[in-house]
């Protein structure tokens, strides 16, 4: 038998059901994102706090294709960015944790469509010098450019494009449990490819962002933690 884990070495959270909350709770996308922001502060709490067991946190708010869509979709979730990192590095769990927050994402990409790249430098200026557990903001994030990058320096390192070998050029760790919200029946479905994710667990639940509550994260991480660690990819029914 397998060993079992203490803890989840990266979890990567995705919200998705965004724009379905919308339309049923007949609110504005802004707003919808916003009361999603503050789940996520929640969470971090969860992830690092007093009982947490959680050791890396990436929080997957914006994909590069998401900047395809009409501006009337993607204004709302750009200001929502750039409002939720600002009180996301300013709350007070993550001031009181030292929480390390980075931004991984094609920053050229969003900038070149949004023009308050100042407001992300100042959100980011509430962290510095914080030297705690990280959580990285994938936004706007591109899992094909991530991979492409990766085997580009291990040719020119002379690294063998192993997974071993790409895992020293990510930009952030190899996934250990994979987390999305509003996934139909718990059905888990995966926009684009993350470091490490042939060998992650893989956990979907048809919750809501807005909705989600730490007795049902409390629930998945112990499912999670209790499984034998193997590559096995698992969803939650």
């Amino acid at each position: 038998m397998g060993n079992r884990l203490a803890s989840v070495g990266h979890l990567v959270y995705a919200p998705d059901g965004h724009r379905r909350w919308a339309s049923k709770s007949g609110i504005s996308l802004f707003e919808v994102y916003a009361a999603s922001v503050d789940v996520i502060i929640e969470l971090i709490g969860w992830c690092f706090g007093k009982g947490g067991r959680v050791d890396e946190l990436s929080l997957g708010v914006m994909a590069e294709y998401n900047l395809d869509r009409p501006m009337k979709d993607t204004a709302p979730l750009m200001d929502a960015f750039l409002m939720g990192a600002s009180k996301v590095c300013g709350s007070r769990v993550v001031q009181e944790l030292d929480i390390q927050v980075d931004v991984v994402g094609e920053l050229d990409v969003l900038f070149s469509k949004h023009s308050d790249e100042e407001k992300l430098h100042s959100a980011l200026k509430k962290v510095n010098g914080h030297e705690g557990k990280k959580v990285h903001v994938l936004a706007p994030y591109n899992g094909n450019k991530e991979l492409a990058r990766a085997l580009t320096r291990c040719a020119e390192t002379g690294q063998q494009p192993t997974f071993e070998g790409l895992a020293k050029f990510w930009r952030i760790p190899k996934v250990d449990l994979y987390l999305r919200t509003g996934q139909a029946k718990g059905f888990v479905r995966i926009p684009q490819y993350l470091p490490g994710i042939e060998k992650a667990r893989l956990f979907g639940t048809p919750t809501y962002p807005q909705d989600f509550t730490k007795k049902e994260f409390d629930r998945i991480i112990r499912d999670f933690l209790s499984l034998e660690d193997s590559y096995e990819k698992t969803s939650r029914k």
